[in-house]
């Protein structure tokens, strides 16, 4: 689950989250998902029967104004899961 506000209601949310495995020292994308919203946007989705491995999720949230012009951008990544 991910979740972004923007500080002005003047401002839209674009949030994606990948589901991403770890590869020797990288981290490969499995699944992408993204939403679009006003101030306050969240993405949550899930994903059964993964091959075994150490997986974690990444999101990336954008604030864009109403000209579309990139206000900022912000990236977390979860904690790591090991299956």
């Amino acid at each position: 689950t991910g979740e972004a506000s923007a500080a002005s209601s003047n401002y839209y949310i674009k949030i994606t989250m990948t589901l991403q495995k770890k590869n020797g020292n990288a981290w490969n994308p499995v699944l992408t998902w993204t939403k679009t919203g006003g101030k306050t946007v969240a993405i949550g989705r899930s994903k059964s029967d993964l091959p075994s491995g150490t997986y974690r999720c990444a999101v990336v949230a954008r604030a864009y104004d109403s000209d579309d012009t990139l206000i900022e951008a912000s990236t977390r990544y979860s904690a790591t899961k090991t299956i």
